[in-house]
This record gives structure tokens, sequence and C-alpha cells, in this order.
């Protein structure tokens, strides 16, 4: 009952509402049962230094029909401030990287850091991440802008009605500039 009373007075308004309710729910459920049904492990990580190149070394392990985004973060045991992401990289890193053993990212360090680094205690964390996880985003941008489109029209065309059956219409005509004080 309440329903039908919704519908009849704001018939556009409360679709958009109820689509929208219904777009936000299947998101909820839908987007974590489908990141928990492909699972994905880096293992065997390893590097070595030679010359002005670190080579990377991992295994990628998942569904070899996927593709993977992967990035890499040099990191220091006992200062958890220090976090350098390389950019000078090739190889399996980056988007379009595919499950499998033996993926290689090699980094010119010495590009991104000219100085060298000091010290030890040094390691690398590759992240492995599927990559249709965020590939969706244009279309809730798109269903966004037609909710938002959609609650506007019927937003105008509840109040064109009302102010229709008003009966005082407004001026759309500006004042007149006011009168010059006499000298």
């Amino acid at each position: 009952m309440v329903l039908n009373k919704l519908l009849s007075a704001r018939r556009p308004l409360a679709l958009v509402t109820l689509f929208s309710f219904l777009l936000l729910t299947f998101d909820a459920f839908a987007l974590p049962r489908a990141q928990q049904e492909t699972p994905i492990r880096v293992s065997n990580p390893d590097w070595k230094l030679e010359g002005n190149l670190v080579s990377v070394m991992f295994d990628l392990v998942g569904p070899t029909e996927k593709m993977y985004s992967v990035s890499l973060v040099l990191l220091r045991e006992g200062d958890p401030r220090f976090r350098l992401a390389p950019k000078s990289v090739s190889g399996n890193i980056g988007d379009g990287v595919t499950a499998g053993s033996g993926r290689k990212i090699v980094w010119e360090y010495k590009r991104d850091v000219p100085q060298g680094l000091a010290g030890e205690g040094y390691y690398f964390e590759i992240v492995a991440r599927l990559e249709s996880a965020g590939g969706g985003g244009w279309l809730y941008y798109l269903l966004g802008g037609v909710v938002a489109a959609g609650g506007a029209a019927g937003y105008l065309l509840t109040n064109k009605a009302k102010t229709e059956t008003g009966s005082t219409p407004t001026s759309t005509e500006l004042p007149g500039p006011p009168a010059r004080p006499n000298q």
C-alpha cells in the first residue's frame, strides 16, 4: 500500500531510487564473491644485483587465462617508513601479466636512486591483483550518471506539476536600476 502511494505520487523518482538500491545491493554481494573465486599468490620471490640492474624473480600462481596487474615496492627491515616504488622497471610488471613460473622484473635502480642505497635489510614486496577487479569502474560512472539524470528529471517533473497548478506565476524580468540622487 505504501509502495503504491510512493510509486503513484513520484513515479520517476521512486523508480530511480529503487533501481539505485538494487544496483548497490548487487554490487555489495557480487564483487566480494568474484574476488574470492580467483585466488592469486606470489611465490618464490628472489632478487639479485647485476651491475646497475636488479632482477626480481617470482612465480605468479593463479588461473592462467586471467590477466593480472603486478606492482613492486622496495622495503627495509626495521624502518617501516622506508617505501620506494621503482619507476625504471620492465618485464612482468604493470597490467597484462599472466600467471606462471619464472616471472621477472628488471629495475634500473641507478636511474631512480643515483646515490645508491646504503646499508642492508632491503627486500621487495610484489603485489598481484586481478585486472578485472577494478575494470568495471567506467560502468559505475555511467550508471551513476543515469541515476543522477533520472533523479533530476523526476524531481523536475514533480515540481513542474506543482508550479503549473499554482495560482501565482512568478516574473522572470529583472528590476530596473535604482534612481540617481540629485546633485
